[in-house]
């Protein structure tokens, strides 16, 4: 029995040895694999790391345009603000003028007809003709080139502010 057992264990080694064989076997393919992945990843991050930088530089790049538009914008923006005071400063003074030409034009309609009227004595069927004053011109058109005349002041007086 003694030799029965001996051959028992040297078959059992035998075996354990096989398998100890086939999962070596099985590991050094597994490692080659480990090992060809592992430069597929080196690769991997390699590539990625360079994105990274040119990420990072596009950054750098894309801050200082912001900047340069941000600069430009105020500049722009100062500047129509003062476009818009002015424009304001005259439509403010374009309104008292237009106020002031129809206070003038309103008071010479009512010159003009109260002249026009009638005496209530002497009926006429034709109106009385209209007063000339200076160069034939009636009170009323004497009255609007006054007033142009006014507007014309007030536009020059603009103009000299303005400068």
């Amino acid at each position: 029995m003694a030799g029965g057992l001996s051959i028992a264990i040297d078959l059992l080694v035998a075996l354990l040895l096989g398998a100890t064989i086939f999962y070596c076997i099985t590991l050094e393919k597994r490692l080659k694999q480990l090992r060809a992945d592992e430069e597929v990843m080196r690769r991997t991050i390699a590539d990625l790391s360079g994105a990274t930088e040119s990420a990072e530089r596009a950054i750098g790049v894309l801050k200082q345009t912001v900047s340069q538009a941000d600069a430009s914008l105020a500049l722009r923006l100062e500047s129509a603000e003062r476009f818009a005071a002015d424009l304001s400063a005259n439509v403010h003074a374009g309104e008292e003028i237009i106020e002031r030409v129809r206070q003038i034009v309103e008071t010479s309609r009512r010159a003009a007809a109260a002249q026009m009227q009638p005496a209530p004595t002497t009926p006429s069927v034709e109106p009385a003709p209209a007063t000339a004053v200076r160069g034939g011109a009636t009170r009323l058109a004497a009255a609007a080139i006054a007033a142009e005349r006014l507007a014309e002041r007030a536009r020059a007086r603009q103009r000299v502010e303005a400068a």
